[in-house]
């Protein structure tokens, strides 16, 4: 009957333990994509043992100890001879071995009589000796399974070799259960050590104590607190991301029980010590939780109750997830870690300090409040500097090149996880551009993070109603940025250092800093309301357009890379093109430059500088503006301007401007001579340019006398002037006067001014002009079939003559004539083309052409991304046509896809109109043929423009 019981007792333990194997065996970790691995397990001789079938990343089941007859389990080890630890993630086939160990010789009869004598010593008689469990010299996991026994006779007693093989094994997940009817069973001592070791193995001992008196051994008592350890909680699917997260348990009334480990004979120093260098003992004091000492006895390999330096050094990944754990001190010892699962559990602090190493490491769902991780350089680099995930509702992901960790929302980091900066209105505070920057939230947290802003290297605001960039700044990896368009009053840049491309036309600014944007290379500012812009530190710039503000200096000295320079419509009085050797395109129009001088600028091909104070420009050493007046055709059909075009070069000027083709010749130098007059000391004599003044000398003084100034003559009739150009060597007189003498004024001098028709229209009459007083200067004369190009001091027009110079000579001015249209008003027609989204020469929308009447033009040819110019329609002309203008006409552009091959019309909504382009906006070019002016107004503009 007794043994009747134990088997019946062993059957239940096994189909419990089949029928939990299941939930045993099941991974903590984040879900698989379905491949299932299969573990098989080769007994080498023994009893058979079944495959497992195995998830991705889950964990294989440790079966129940296969038998062996003469030899002792001694546990499975991989095909490299290593022993294996089943909470390894299976990631491939798996095949394991079954070691075994030869059994040691049976007891001897001296055992017996020992028992014998232990029995007769509390009154019983001595029986035949049962054999318990594993022969002498096995180890706990050698044992086979343990016999199950029935105390069903009131003074039965363990034995006390049971009792220490019981405390082993009821620390596995299925508790022992307990039959305790005899009374006073007394276990028996040799049964306890015996089954002390065979509990050790995975399937529980079943005990049948019927007795009510039974009295356990102290030994039985020890291993019966172990067995109470709580088991792991069961685990439960978290379908937002694939985590296993466990069930809560209520742990505030059960203090788990801490197992103990058996004390092997000959190696104790006590608990807590050291047996060796580097050797931690697994207990209470090194390891206070139970159920983390329980766990990390599994590392123990040669189950000697402590734990290596080898043991230690060869741990580098630990999943303990899910073990109603409350404390994980002693991790500190595992410093080979390099990924730590820990989650599940009921931790409330975590010192990971010890375990620099760590790479990965996951302590959610516990109740943790705070967690240092910045002695573990992977995982801080994870929270300063890696991506912060918030999508899982429980727990926040960090994850870096280097870490990885997941941590509970509710804890607070060391060092704190930095959320970046809000978007709010504190650092964006113009509703638009917070709005529009909210797009570089990638993970949606209301911050941006570094990460995030170290992404954005280009940004385009341009047209948003944007009244303040506010913000900005914090971009400071934007290497372009487009602003144009919008209504900004003030532009902070200081912070943007990387940019190399700036575009905040057509806004409101009144200043601009970029002096700390060294890197910029184009610069777009123009259509604000600058009165000053400084680019002295902008060396790299070979773009510039400050077109369309107040500017009354602008000094580009310090940037010699400039190719394109656009400064239109400023007041500017002069500009030194010097530096700027590299310059191929200068529209500098609608000025007020009195002079222009581009002998350095050789690469120019394209100057507009009409609309300025221009007598004369000097192109002779600009080849290619040079080849445009000597080659290029000349179009006079402006009122404003002529334009000359060749296939080199083109140029805008004024029609009044002298055009020089050939160099220069030598300058003539004069000498400027003084003569004291008999009075004082003369000054040194002066050398002068052809045409440029003298320097007025310091007044010569002599006692006695007064300085009267310098004349023309030695009787001092005449006053020099020293304005006036020298065009020949002269002397000038002293003139003095007694101190004192009183003399009579003199009389007044006057010179006459004559005006030459120069064989054209009618002359006005000479004026009398008081001694160095200024003519006045006359209305232009008129000829039918010649313009007046204006008064000239040779016959051959090549000097100009400014009436606000001082007259102190007689002199004849000479008008020039240049073979022109006639006066007469001539009728005008507007022509408009409509692009319908293409662009003409820069220009989008709607662009407008004023053109005489009668006069014939050839129809452009627009373009467009991925479309092929067809025809314009208003009957159907082609590109290059010619059309002769008797009225106002309207051409709309037609466009065939290039990416359906399918011919029609675009009539796609037109991007890029802007009706307030502006004054300065590039002209269109269009050929005339014939007679008339055009005159061209843009209602589109590029994107970035230096005009």
């Amino acid at each position: 009957m007794k043994a009747m019981k134990k088997l019946t007792s062993v059957l239940l333990t096994l189909v419990l333990l089949l029928g939990m194997a299941p939930l045993s065996g099941m991974a903590y970790a984040e879900g698989n994509d379905g491949t299932v691995y299969t573990v098989t397990f080769d007994s080498a001789g023994g009893s058979a043992v079944k495959e497992q079938k195995i998830a991705e990343g889950g964990m294989a089941n440790e079966p129940g100890a296969p038998a062996r007859e003469g030899y002792a389990f001694s546990g499975w080890f991989t095909e490299k001879d290593t022993r294996f630890n089943f909470n390894t993630p299976i990631t491939e086939n798996l095949r394991l071995v079954a070691k075994w160990t030869e059994n040691a010789p049976a007891p001897s009869n001296e055992g017996a009589q020992e028992r014998t004598e232990a029995q007769e010593a509390v009154g019983e008689t001595p029986s035949e000796p049962e054999t318990h469990g594993a022969a002498v010299g096995q180890t706990a996991e050698d044992a086979p399974a343990p016999a199950v026994e029935d105390n069903a006779a009131a003074d039965d007693m363990a034995e006390p070799e049971q009792a220490a093989v019981e405390q082993a094994d009821e620390a596995t997940p299925v508790p022992a259960a307990e039959d305790n009817a005899a009374a006073d069973d007394v276990a028996e001592p040799e049964q306890t050590a015996v089954e002390q070791a065979d509990e050790a193995t995975p399937a529980p001992a079943v005990e049948e104590n019927n007795a009510a008196d039974d009295v356990a051994e102290p030994e039985q008592a020890a291993a019966e607190q172990a067995d109470e350890v709580a088991p792991a909680p069961a685990v439960e699917e978290n379908a937002a991301d694939g985590i296993t997260k466990p069930e809560t348990q209520d742990t505030a009334d059960e203090t788990p029980d801490e197992p103990e480990f058996p004390e092997a004979i000959d190696k104790a120093p006590a608990r807590g010590g050291l047996r060796g260098p580097g050797d931690i003992a697994i207990d209470a004091v090194n390891f206070p939780d139970a159920n983390f000492r329980a766990f990390v006895a599994q590392y123990d390999l040669d189950s000697d109750g402590y734990l290596s330096a080898a043991e230690l050094a060869a741990v580098t990944t630990m999943n303990c997830s899910g073990k109603s754990i409350a404390s994980l001190q002693g991790v500190e010892f595992f410093t080979a870690l390099t990924e730590l699962s820990c989650a599940g559990n009921n931790l409330t602090a975590l010192d990971v300090s010890q375990n620099t190493a760590l790479t990965v490491l996951d302590c959610s769902y516990n109740n943790l409040t705070t967690l240092d991780v910045s002695a573990v350089p992977a995982l801080k680099d994870a929270v300063e500097n890696g991506s912060h995930d918030t999508s899982n509702s429980a727990y926040d992901k960090y994850k870096s090149a280097l870490g990885e960790l997941r941590v509970d929302k509710t804890v607070t980091l060391v060092p704190a996880a930095p959320l970046g900066v809000a978007i709010d209105a504190v650092n964006f505070p113009d509703d638009n551009f917070r709005a529009f920057v909210a797009q570089y939230d990638l993970d949606s947290d209301g911050y941006l993070s570094a990460a995030e802003l170290a992404a954005v290297t280009t940004m385009d605001c341009s047209g948003k109603s944007i009244a303040s960039l506010q913000g900005v700044e914090f971009f400071t990896a934007l290497t372009e940025l487009l602003c144009y368009d919008n209504n900004l009053t003030t532009l902070d840049m200081s912070q943007n250092t990387a940019l190399t491309a700036l575009d905040c036309s057509y806004n409101n600014l009144t200043t601009l800093d970029v002096s700390q944007n060294t890197a910029l290379t184009e610069l777009g500012c123009g259509i604000n309301n600058l009165t000053t812009l400084d680019v002295s530190q902008n060396s790299a710039l070979t773009a510039l357009s400050c077109s369309g503000n107040n500017l009354t200096t602008l000094d580009v000295s310090q940037n010699t890379a400039l190719t394109e320079l656009g400064c239109v419509g400023n007041n500017l009085t002069a500009l030194d093109m010097s530096q700027n050797t590299a310059l191929t395109e200068l529209l500098c129009y609608d000025n007020n430059l009195t002079t222009l001088d581009v002998s350095q600028n050789t690469a120019l091909t394209e100057l507009s500088c009409y609309g300025n104070n221009l007598a004369t420009l000097d192109v002779s050493a600009v080849p290619a503006l040079k080849d445009a007046v000597e080659n290029g055709s000349h179009y006079t059909s402006n009122s404003a301007y002529d334009k000359y075009v060749s296939a080199l070069g083109e140029l805008r000027v004024d029609k009044t401007v002298t055009i020089m083709t050939d160099a220069a010749p030598a300058p003539t130098y004069y000498t400027v001579s003084f003569d004291a007059n008999g009075h004082g000391t003369a000054p040194a004599a002066q050398t002068v340019e052809h045409g440029k003044p003298a320097a007025k000398p310091a007044d010569p003084t002599e006692s006695g006398w007064t300085f009267g100034g310098w004349y023309k003559e030695a009787a001092c009739t005449n006053a020099f002037d020293f304005t006036t150009p020298i065009t020949a060597d002269i002397t000038l007189y002293a003139k003095w006067t007694k101190a004192g003498g009183g003399e009579e004024p003199p009389v007044p001098i006057t010179y006459t001014v004559t005006f030459d028709e120069n064989g054209h229209g009618t002359a006005p009459s000479a004026q009398t002009v008081e001694s160095g007083k200024t003519a006045t200067k006359p209305a232009g004369p008129t000829a039918t079939g010649w313009k007046f190009g204006g008064w000239y001091q040779d016959a051959t027009c090549n000097i100009a003559f400014d009436f606000a110079t001082p007259i102190t000579a007689n002199i004849t001015l000479y008008a020039k004539w240049t073979k022109g249209d006639d006066v007469v008003p001539i009728t005008k027609y507007t022509i408009t083309y409509v692009l319908n989204g293409g662009t003409l020469d820069g220009m989008t929308g709607t662009v407008t052409v004023s053109v005489e009447d009668g006069a014939t033009i050839t129809l452009p040819k627009p373009t467009k991304s991925g479309y092929t110019f067809d025809y314009w329609e208003g009957s159907r002309y082609e590109a290059g046509a010619s059309y002769k203008v008797t009225g106002d006409h309207t051409f709309t552009a037609r466009w065939k896809s290039n990416t359906t091959g399918i011919g029609g019309n675009d009539t796609s909504p037109k991007t890029g109109d802007n009706s307030h382009i502006g004054l300065w906006i590039a002209l269109m070019a269009i050929s005339l043929i014939g007679l008339g002016g055009v005159t061209v107004y843009g209602k589109g503009r590029k994107r970035r423009t230096s005009r």
